[in-house]
């Protein structure tokens, strides 16, 4: 063997080196693409799936309550601000103790209070804004159903509660109507 035979490298091994880099930057290059694009689209929450998840749980707040109508009334009182039931309350164990469950408008913001003889609890609902509140039903000697903006913890529970509302983009007024009672 000669000094000239050892010196350096044939093209074939260099051609098939390149080749072989060639394919393992192509194959970094795309998983790092990939994740890339997975992490933007996990990061990003739609506003959408924010307002949808506090409709559900304030849906959920008045589903746990209990109110039962009798001579003193129904253990509901509402405002344009706010209302609150009185009565059973449904507790995380499924079990049913007396408290009250009050949902309240202040300052453009919501929070739904549940409370009984040993939890207090607060939730603040930030992706909606509140408006005010009505309530529909028979109030006091009024034998015809209409829209209130009061309701009179001594007055039958209300068939309706309609919420106002606008998102936090104010892109429009939007109305959410529970049933509260038949």
């Amino acid at each position: 063997m000669t000094a000239k035979e050892n010196s350096g490298f044939t093209i074939t091994e260099l051609m098939v080196s390149v080749v072989v880099l060639g394919l393992i930057s192509l194959a970094a290059t795309s998983t790092l693409s990939f994740g890339n694009r997975i992490w933007s689209k996990a990061r990003t929450v739609p506003a959408v799936s924010l307002v949808e998840a506090e409709i559900n749980t304030l849906r959920a707040a008045i589903s746990r309550k209990i109110s039962v109508n009798s001579e003193e009334g129904g253990g509901f009182a509402g405002s344009t601000t706010h209302f609150t039931f009185r009565g059973l309350v449904e507790s995380t164990d499924n079990m049913f103790e007396i408290g009250s469950v009050t949902v309240e408008i202040q300052d453009d913001e919501m929070r739904i209070r549940s409370s009984n003889a040993n939890v207090d609890r607060t939730k603040e609902l930030r992706q909606i804004k509140p408006e005010k509140l009505a309530y529909y039903g028979k109030s006091g000697k009024n034998d015809a159903s209409q829209w209130h903006d009061e309701w009179d913890a001594a007055d039958p529970i209300p068939i309706l509660v309609r919420l106002s509302l606008t998102d936090q983009q104010n892109d429009g007024l939007n109305e959410l109507i529970f049933k509260i009672s038949d």
